[in-house]
């Protein structure tokens, strides 16, 4: 079971044949992991649109008179990413994590039909064998989520990033709107689709129409909190699905694997109970 759970586990896919799919792991395991990445993507905020926009220029002027309204109000800033942004990773997480158990555990339940098959007069034995490993794979999980529990504090209450992303995509808006704030206040629309990838058309578009409308600094500074909150977001989600994925892969996946022949020999006992068993229901069933 040891040997055919790690070749499982390292992409063999000739264990019970290449079209059997629970014992592909490796793949299942990936698939699920792609769904979180995927997940976290479409349901992340979008933090530059103007209802957005409009909540966070509420917010802002219930917190004055502490900062000066040329500084962002960080507290704004922290609540609106913990509520919109950590609460659904968390939610992804879990969703990959329940995913990947349950793959694992029918690749694992797969395996013990093929180590004892049914022709084996073993019932009792195989049930022991299922009810160890699920009860191993119950603790690692635990373990697991204890771990993505951490993470998802340390998120909802640090702001930190070493990724230049942050950084650079905020230059960029800078650069734009120092070059262009006096063609935007006439009306016109220069240097809007100069953000590349850092900074989408359509979001400069409506700064434009702010400087054009004459809008107050107040009201302005708010689009760069909403392009912080987009940036930070951004890196963060990357950050988390990666570091998630590995959580799992390292937690369920490779610690199993790794410790299934320490176990085996932990386990031997209750096996050779449930073999005596197995036994004594054979000689009844004889006399």
């Amino acid at each position: 079971l040891s040997s055919m759970l790690r070749r499982c586990a390292e992409a063999d896919t000739s264990v019970l044949g290449a079209t059997n799919r629970t014992t592909n792991l490796s793949a299942r395991v990936h698939e699920a992991l792609q769904q979180m990445a995927h997940r976290a993507h479409e349901d992340m905020p979008d933090f530059l649109s103007k209802s957005v926009h409009d909540n966070l220029e509420k917010d802002c002027k219930e917190s004055r008179g502490y900062n000066l309204s040329t500084f962002m109000e960080t507290s704004v800033f922290r609540e609106t990413f913990s509520k919109d942004v950590v609460s659904m990773l968390s939610i992804t997480a879990e969703r990959a994590m329940a995913t990947v158990c349950a793959r694992l555990e029918e690749c694992v339940t797969a395996l013990i039909a093929d180590v004892i098959p049914q022709s084996v007069v073993t019932p009792k034995l195989k049930d022991a064998l299922q009810a160890l490993v699920e009860e191993e794979l119950r603790k690692n999980a635990k373990c697991v989520r204890a771990s993505i529990a951490t993470l998802n504090k340390a998120e909802e209450h640090t702001t930190f990033t070493t990724n230049h992303y942050l950084s650079k995509t905020i230059d960029k808006f800078r650069e734009i709107t120092g070059h262009n704030s006096g063609n935007w206040k006439r009306g016109g629309l220069n240097g809007v689709s100069d953000g590349s990838d850092l900074v989408p058309k359509d979001f400069l578009e409506d700064v434009a129409r702010s400087y054009h409308a004459n809008d107050s600094n107040e009201k302005r500074s708010v689009f760069e909190m909403q392009l912080c909150l987009a940036a930070f977001s951004k890196v963060v989600r990357k950050r988390y699905v990666d570091t998630v994925g590995i959580l799992i892969i390292s937690g369920m996946i490779t610690k199993l694997k790794d410790d299934l022949p320490a176990l085996s020999a932990e386990w031997a006992p209750k096996l050779v109970e449930s073999i005596v068993e197995d036994k004594q229901v054979a000689v009844k069933r004889k006399a």
